[in-house]
């Protein structure tokens, strides 16, 4: 232990010079001797004069308080000295920092257990090396090393400030760290207490932040977030943009102010129901805005738990699905329709009159098909243009479609041609009843532009099961039947010779 005998002196000159002068003042006063041996104190006074002897106890008192007080004083100043080497040794070896002292000239003279773990130095290799050449990159932190550097040389730019640098492991890694410098002066001798941390960690941990906060703020999903209790607690921007709403307006509010109405309460139930079992639930859900219009989004919903399984947060994400289901339709309807009449087309029609045989089958009743094509229909659209032949053809469609059931299915097959099939057939007069009717409507005269056109209509049916059960069968034997009727001049409707036909004359001509 080295005390500074110097600086003791220094801190207690006044009390010494009060000491030294009652001191004098003693022996000139007659004090014959004075014994200090452990705290025991003999007086032996020369003169018997009684008042003398008084002065010469009160000094003799005097003198004893003085010499326990600096006894004390010095005590004090020793036990302080040792309990700073003892706080030094113990930062040295433990601490949650990296400890490194250096000397005036940068060489390391302290090195703490955490600085052995953080760079993979033992004490004794470290010991006597350069900080700046050993623990630091320098091509990575010119800034920061000029900066220690000017410290070290002359006492200021890093001092009792924080600094991020570029640490070096021993092996060669390098890691990002928090650096503190503070100045020690103790005697003639300069050191640098240095701290350092390991920051890597939390600079991942700042950079997810940074990230995840970028994310909520920028991407093009609303993301709501409630409590454990269903109330609002942020919003990002994308909320507000498909909702109308503003931060301030939904805070503290339940997203039940989103409601459409549109859903049943089976609904929310069998919702909650899978985020309380699973944590999560996706699906389209109809919602208003702000505004009152009401549109569909596709919905995300997912508990967050703390460490105890506890929910704490629920987090939704949902997108305006308004252009993609349009989107959708729209390509369902190009697939499946025709754009012009916007009756469904060949493959629509292919796929309900299958489904119908099925359950045709199965119910045992029958499936009628249709196969109608329209009468001098070509010698019109060459005669009229096309503009008014696809004006026919949409009222063709019109006139066709009030002939049947809601459970029928009309489609224009191509060109001037349409095809209708009839399911839940329990009587062949069902379908006289409709061939009849589609005569009928066609016998009535077109008023387009002005222009009064007439066309007939020529109409071929097939019947399931007689005629037969596959469906290309039955709408090729549709097909002949009304090419026979064609060939004959058109303007009516033929089953094949299978099918048994009413008595009341079921192949009659256009008469209804």
């Amino acid at each position: 232990m080295n005390i500074d005998f110097l600086k003791l002196a220094k801190n207690n000159m006044l009390s010494l010079a009060i000491f030294i002068s009652v001191l004098f003042w003693a022996v000139e006063s007659g004090i014959d001797s004075y014994v200090f041996e452990e705290e025991t104190y003999w007086f032996r006074f020369i003169s018997p004069d009684p008042n003398e002897a008084w002065m010469r106890l009160i000094i003799a008192f005097t003198f004893i308080a003085f010499g326990k007080f600096a006894q004390n004083t010095f005590k004090k100043e020793v036990l302080a000295h040792a309990r700073s080497e003892e706080t030094k040794d113990l930062i040295l070896s433990t601490g949650s920092d990296a400890f490194i002292q250096c000397d005036h000239n940068g060489m390391i003279v302290g090195w703490n257990n955490t600085a052995e773990l953080l760079f993979g130095w033992a004490k004794k290799e470290i010991l006597g090396k350069s900080f700046l050449e050993t623990v630091i990159p320098i091509q990575n932190n010119e800034k920061e090393i000029e900066g220690l550097n000017c410290f070290m040389r002359e006492g200021w730019s890093l001092f009792n400030k924080r600094v991020e640098i570029q640490a070096l492991h021993r092996d060669g890694k390098e890691f990002q760290a928090e650096m503190t410098v503070s100045f020690l002066k103790t005697g003639g001798t300069h050191l640098y207490n240095i701290l350092l941390y390991d920051i890597t960690e939390k600079k991942i941990q700042e950079e997810k932040l940074r990230l995840a906060s970028s994310v909520f703020n920028t991407t093009a999903e609303a993301i709501i977030v409630t409590n454990m209790d269903g109330i609002i607690i942020s919003v990002n921007p994308a909320f507000t943009k498909i909702t109308g709403y503003t931060f301030e307006e939904v805070i503290g509010k339940n997203p039940r102010i989103l409601k459409s109405g549109r859903h049943h309460h089976a609904f929310y139930n069998e919702m909650w129901e899978s985020i309380n079992t699973t944590g999560h639930w996706q699906g389209e859900i109809w919602d208003r805005k702000k505004n009152g219009e009401i549109y569909p989004k596709w919905l995300s919903i997912t508990s967050i738990k703390d460490g105890h399984g506890e929910v704490k947060e629920y987090i939704g994400l949902f997108s305006d699905i308004t252009r993609r289901k349009k989107d959708d339709e729209d390509i369902y309807f190009r697939a499946h329709f025709d754009r012009l009449t916007r009756l469904a087309n060949r493959e629509l029609f292919d796929q309900r009159l299958s489904h119908a045989l099925k359950v045709g089958f199965k119910d045992k009743k029958d499936v009628a098909v249709f196969f109608i094509d329209l009468d001098h229909f070509k010698a019109v659209n060459d005669t009229y243009g096309h503009a008014i032949g696809d004006k026919i053809l949409k009222m063709a469609a019109d006139r066709l479609g009030s002939c049947i059931r809601g459970n029928d299915t009309l489609a224009r097959a191509g060109g001037d041609e349409f095809l209708i099939v009839l399911p839940d057939i329990t009587s062949k007069t069902q379908i006289v009843i409709v061939a009849k009717r589609i005569l009928q409507k066609f016998s009535r005269e077109f008023n387009i532009d002005g222009q009064k056109i007439v066309l007939g209509t020529s109409i071929g049916i097939a019947i399931s099961p007689e005629d037969s059960l596959k469906k290309t069968e039955l709408i090729k034997t549709a097909d002949m039947m009304m090419y026979q009727v064609k060939t004959a001049g058109g303007g009516n409707y033929m089953f094949t010779p299978k099918v048994m036909l009413p008595t009341n004359g079921a192949n009659a001509t256009n008469s209804c």
